[in-house]
């Protein structure tokens, strides 16, 4: 962003640019300072990704299914995308400032491109393009198309305002269900605070969402880390089995604790061969010897009997 700092400050003299060179600089000196005054190495905060990742082409990892580009064009035309009339209504504004080359336009298009390009081939293989990134863009892409409305007067603005409310509106009504709240948040912790009353023991849960949040709620110890290997460097095929969990939950292993009957979320992003857990568990959980211990709401926390084996076990 340097460039663009520079190219924004330069008409308004050396004092523009040196309270811009401050502020660049504010950031490091801080988290230098922060690191130091907490007994870490100082120049952690600096030199602490380039010493832990290597030196590679930028645009090796680079792959078109992944890529934002490809985001955008899939979006585009999906209304329940928070992507949605982005890449028209940009890729128009485009059109328009640099074919009535509006000089005005030259320093939002200069940082909007410097943005494009970071989040699309200079962010970290190992980071996930998740679409929140794109806010990055935000500022330039609006001036842009500010820009370009200007040009065809207060109705041409009064469209683009309405369009960007519309996609608004059509990608966040689903949300809510999208994000299964209802379940996976509020119906967990009504379940969660229940089980606090409840004598410890190991909970048993099909959904991977319950399964984590629960560990992580209802831990008297120290949760366990588990080791993880960084993908930067990973082929498809390796990344593809690092998705899966391994070993999965033994149902076997929580006889003697809880088993919570509730509805399933399905996440994409849940372990690819949590499938294989989900079946297991249904077959091997003795449900007919399990013993009632409260209802709430949709879900039910069973006891699993000590004495009960799984289906399958031997007792």
């Amino acid at each position: 962003m340097l460039p663009v700092v520079v190219a924004a400050g330069w008409g308004a003299g050396r004092r523009a640019l040196a309270w811009g060179a401050a502020g660049l600089a504010a950031g490091p000196v801080l988290a230098v300072a922060a690191m130091a005054a907490a007994g870490g190495d100082p120049l952690a905060p600096i030199t602490g990704t380039a010493g832990a990742s290597r030196t590679r082409d930028p645009l090796e990892a680079w792959d078109w299914g992944a890529s934002y580009a490809a985001r955008l064009l899939e979006g585009a035309g999906a209304p329940r995308s928070m992507l949605f009339l982005l890449l028209p209504v940009v890729g128009a504004a485009l059109a328009v400032v640099v074919l009535r080359r509006d000089r005005r336009a030259a320093l939002p298009v200069a940082w909007l491109t410097w943005a494009a390009l970071y989040l699309e081939i200079g962010t970290l293989p190992n980071l996930a393009k998740s679409s929140r990134f794109l806010l990055l863009a935000a500022i330039p892409a609006a001036l842009v198309v500010a820009l370009a409305a200007e040009r065809y007067g207060p109705a041409m603005g009064g469209a683009v305002a309405g369009a960007t409310l519309l996609a608004a509106i059509l990608a966040l009504a689903p949300l809510p269900a999208r994000e299964a709240r209802g379940t996976d948040v509020v119906l967990l912790d009504r379940v969660v605070d229940r089980l606090r009353g409840l004598p410890p023991g190991p909970v048993l849960a099909e959904s991977h969402t319950w399964m984590v949040k629960l560990e992580a709620y209802l831990a008297r110890d120290r949760l366990r880390v588990p080791a993880a290997d960084d993908p930067e460097f990973l082929t498809a095929a390796e990344r593809a089995r690092r998705d899966g969990l391994s070993p999965l939950p033994d149902p076997a292993a929580y006889r003697g604790g809880y088993v919570v009957d509730a509805p399933v979320a399905v996440r994409a992003g849940w372990p690819s061969n949590w499938s294989v857990f989900r079946r297991a568990m249904r077959a091997r959980v003795p449900w007919d010897r399990l013993q009632p211990v409260a209802r709430v709401g949709t879900a039910t926390i069973l006891r699993w009997p000590a004495e009960v084996p799984a289906v399958g076990a031997a007792p």
